[in-house]
C-alpha cells in the first residue's frame, strides 16, 4: 500500500474517501498500479473509497473517470457515508452467513447436518430424474462409538469422529455432498461412472482407517467402520427407499465384523 500511489496522494492518511486529480502524473514506473480503464481512455481523476472492517483496511472502491473535475466534495462526502455504511451491512452479511452455517451444518465435523442433507439429496433425485444422473447413496456407521465414549471419554469420541470425517472428505476428494446424520452414522452422495471404482476407493479407506491410531491424551486407540451402498436409480428413484436399501446394506457389512474386536487399546 505504501508504495502505491493512492499512499502518496493522501500522504499517509487514508482514512477517508479521497479524489485523486490529475492521475497521469503517476503514470510512471515508480507507481505501476496505477488504474487503466477497459475502454483505453486515460484516467484524470478517481474518487478513492477506503472500507474498514473491525479497523482493517480491507477493500479499497476506486471510481474511476475519464473526464478532469469529475467529482466534487459532495461526492466526496457521499462516498465517506457509503464507507460508513458498508462494514455495517457487511458485519450484517457475516451475522446472516454464520447462522445459516450453524443451520446447515455439524458443529463438529463441519459436515451437513441430516435436515440440510435431506433437502440436498431430495434435490439430488429431481435432478438425477430430470437429467439422467448416476448416483450412489453410502451409509457409513462409525463401530462401536459409544464403546469408545464410555471407555476412555467423549473426548476420545470426538477426535474418533473428526478423523474419520477428515478422512472421509478426503477419500470423495472433497467433490461430494457428505452429512452426518446421527452420532457415529454418515450418508454421502457420490456421482460415479464405475461403482467398482467407488466401492473399492471406500473399501481402501476402510482398511486404511482400520490402521490409524488414534491418541488422545494418555489413551492411544483404533477403531473402524462399515458402510453400504444404494444406486439410484438402479435400485430406486426414492428418497426414503434409497436410504433403507444403504443402511440395510451397511448393516450386513457390519454383521460381517461381528465377532472382531473392533476397538483396539495400545
Amino acid at each position: 500500500m505504501k508504495e502505491s500511489f493512492i499512499w502518496t496522494d493522501t500522504k499517509g492518511d487514508f482514512t477517508k474517501a479521497h479524489i485523486i486529480k490529475n492521475v497521469p502524473k503517476y503514470f510512471t514506473n515508480e507507481y505501476r498500479r496505477v488504474p487503466k480503464l477497459i475502454s483505453g481512455e486515460t484516467v484524470y481523476e478517481a474518487l478513492i473509497i477506503p472500507i474498514y472492517i473491525e479497523e482493517r483496511l480491507k477493500w479499497i472502491i476506486s471510481l474511476d473517470s475519464s473526464e478532469e473535475n469529475a467529482y466534487t466534495e459532495i461526492d466526496r462526502i457521499v462516498a465517506d457515508y457509503v464507507s460508513e455504511e458498508l462494514p455495517i451491512m457487511y458485519n450484517l452479511f457475516s451475522m446472516h452467513q454464520k447462522t445459516l452455517f450453524c443451520s446447515r451444518y455439524d458443529g463438529l465435523t463441519k459436515l451437513m447436518n441430516r435436515r440440510y442433507f435431506d433437502s440436498i439429496l431430495n434435490d439430488k433425485i429431481n435432478t438425477g430424474i430430470k437429467n439422467g444422473l448416476k448416483f450412489a447413496i453410502v451409509a457409513f456407521d462409525l463401530d462401536q462409538l459409544k464403546v469408545v465414549n464410555d471407555s476412555f471419554g467423549h473426548d476420545a469420541g470426538d477426535k474418533y469422529i473428526t478423523l474419520f470425517s477428515k478422512m472421509l472428505k478426503e477419500c470423495l476428494n472433497y467433490n461430494n455432498n457428505i452429512g452426518r446424520i446421527g452420532g457415529d452414522e454418515f450418508t454421502a452422495i457420490v456421482e460415479f461412472l464405475d461403482i467398482d471404482e467407488i466401492y473399492n476407493k471406500i473399501h481402501d479407506f476402510q482398511n486404511e482407517f482400520s490402521k490409524k491410531i488414534i491418541i488422545k491424551k494418555k489413551i492411544k486407540f483404533s477403531g473402524s467402520f462399515s458402510f453400504g451402498f444404494a444406486k439410484f436409480p438402479e435400485d430406486s428413484t426414492s428418497k426414503e427407499e434409497l436410504v433403507k436399501i444403504a443402511d440395510q446394506n451397511m448393516y450386513m457389512n457390519k454383521k460381517r465384523n461381528r465377532g472382531k474386536k473392533i476397538i483396539n487399546e495400545y
